[in-house]
């Protein structure tokens, strides 16, 4: 699992849990008070945006977008960027801020308590040191399992468990309604 994840998974188990923490940092996101104009830009059709020299006909996507494509500044370190990475960008900030605030209580929560337990828990995904002194034994038991793969069911049975605890598998499965009756 990514980073992110493990970070977005321990803000829901600080919420869950009603830390105290978990409640204040909820509240100062609450109480940001609202920019004067939108972060992120307006809504609605971008008239700026469009390239009125192409022909909507012959290249509707330069039409509607080309001014603005062109002077889009991608950051070095991104493989794209617009605004659904500023608002993903914004929420893994909030979240790492509910995390560490709940973290920072834990260390005088009594002990055993679920603030304590969560301290703890990000404490140690945050021991960068320990977490490489380990190197690749935590995940020996996977890997033993992979290199036992002998034929198509072995194969099969580890990919859906593998798939139950997070891990991408080139084959996914999953449940959703029929495509092509709403009513199912």
């Amino acid at each position: 699992m990514s980073r992110s994840v493990l970070l977005q998974a321990t803000a829901v188990i600080l919420m869950a849990v009603s830390l105290p923490g978990a409640a204040a940092g909820a509240a100062e996101v609450a109480s940001v008070a609202p920019a004067a104009k939108p972060d992120i830009g307006t809504f609605g059709v971008d008239l700026a945006g469009m390239d009125k020299t192409a022909k909507p006909g012959n290249d509707w996507g330069r039409f509607v977008n080309g001014t603005y494509l062109a002077k889009l500044e991608i950051p070095a370190d991104r493989s794209n960027f617009g605004m659904f990475t500023k608002l993903r960008d914004l929420s893994q900030e909030r979240t790492r801020g509910i995390i560490e605030g709940s973290a920072k209580e834990a260390l005088t929560a009594p002990k055993g308590s679920e603030t304590q337990k969560v301290g703890d828990y990000y404490a140690s995904y945050m021991d960068e040191a320990a977490i490489e002194a380990k190197g690749l034994a935590p995940l020996k038991p996977q890997l033993d399992a992979i290199a036992a793969i002998n034929d198509r069911a072995v194969l099969a049975k580890l990919m859906g468990e593998l798939s139950r605890d997070g891990v991408d598998m080139p084959i996914g499965a999953s449940v959703f309604g029929d495509l092509k009756n709403p009513d199912i």
